[in-house]
């Protein structure tokens, strides 16, 4: 009779009302509760392990218990490399895991190796660096320009004010971005037509998803936090097969060529003329039950929260399986079916670099 799988669930828990920007990185109570009771309906053992500055010696008592580990880790201030710290503990102790490697999740945490990495790969705005807010802009730029900072993620250092029409205005926008994120600035041409993103797992990509931030109230230009807070109402999985699959090629193309593993999300921007452009990779993409983008995509196709997870662990399975012995003997049927019933939905096929993914059509609208 095979064993029950056990599973380290590696996390940085969310503390409810701190101020500090990188809580907003961190995993919600009801994401924890939520991928717990994913894993546990799966048949595993869950282990809770906190991801802070003793993570180290908790992995390595728990080494020989575990079997791999679900790692949503975002790392703290203190952490070199803080996003692939915990990856980079796993790999140096043999412990298989969910999700990118220490390199990948480096380089898809700085925008700007992302960009120069899939360059040529994905279309994307045209865009500069900025660690010196007087420096010159490109003079093959035209205003309106979006400021974002090239190391953040979850909106961090992101507001309507980003969008700016002037030098003096891009001065403050980049200053503005390396005092409160202590990272250097990204400026890109502001497209301004509706955004999207798409979300994968293994070789199935879900449903895209198209925010109208014209239809939101007070017309925002950017998803910045507070927009993140209310624009679930706006959000529509409804597109054309071509635009659907365009996009899907698109998000394919960033996922492999930064190496990614299990899942990622990628986001997408259309200028005025309809054209849609890559803007980033999300390589540890929220898991939050109820207000995720990738789980709201998932939900369009009529994917439940459970299958969701649990087809990223059975992604990470598959992928390290023939070099780990410690899977002889263990019972993963559970993640197994979930990745197979998200096979058997409603779906087209597409080739990307001669391999097979299938894209999930939308059943609902959100």
């Amino acid at each position: 009779m095979k064993r029950k799988i056990s599973i380290g669930f590696a996390a940085n828990p969310a503390t409810d009302g701190s101020n500090d920007p990188l809580n907003e990185e961190y995993a919600s109570y009801r994401t924890i509760e939520g991928i717990t009771g994913a894993l546990e309906n799966a048949g595993a053992r869950v282990i809770p392990i906190t991801a802070d500055m003793g993570m180290k010696a908790e992995l390595e008592r728990l080494k020989d218990e575990i079997d791999m580990v679900f790692n949503i880790a975002e790392g703290t201030r203190e952490m070199p490399d803080r996003k692939a710290y915990a990856a980079s503990i796993m790999d140096s102790m043999g412990i298989p895991y969910t999700g990118s490697s220490p390199d990948t999740l480096i380089m898809g945490g700085d925008k700007a190796m992302t960009r120069r990495t899939l360059n040529g790969h994905v279309r994307h705005p045209r865009w500069q660096s900025f660690s010196d807010a007087y420096k010159e802009l490109d003079p093959a730029m035209c205003y309106p320009i979006f400021v974002k900072p090239a190391r953040e993620g979850s909106s961090i250092g992101i507001s309507q004010d980003n969008v700016v029409n002037g030098r003096q205005e891009l001065i403050r926008a980049v200053l503005s971005v390396i005092m409160e994120t202590g990272s250097e600035a990204i400026a890109e041409e502001f497209l301004s037509g509706n955004e999207y993103n798409m979300g994968m797992v293994g070789d199935i990509i879900f449903p895209a998803l198209r925010w109208d931030l014209g239809a939101m109230p007070g017309c925002p230009m950017v998803r910045d936090v507070n927009v993140k807070s209310f624009d679930t109402g706006y959000c529509m999985p409804e597109l054309s097969d071509q635009t659907r699959l365009a996009i899907a090629r698109q998000a394919v193309m960033a996922h492999n060529g930064v190496h990614a593993r299990d899942y990622s999300r990628s986001d997408f921007r259309a200028n005025g003329n309809g054209e849609i452009a890559f803007l980033e990779i999300n390589l540890m993409p929220g898991l939050d039950p109820e207000k995720s983008d990738l789980t709201s995509a998932a939900y369009a196709a009529g994917v439940d929260y459970d299958d969701v997870v649990n087809s990223v662990v059975y992604a990470a399975i598959c992928r390290v399986s023939d070099r780990y012995d410690r899977f002889d003997g263990v019972n993963v049927d559970g993640f197994r079916d979930a990745y197979d019933r998200l096979c058997s939905i409603d779906h087209d096929e597409i080739e990307v670099g001669g391999r097979v993914y299938m894209a999930l059509r939308p059943e609902v609208r959100i």
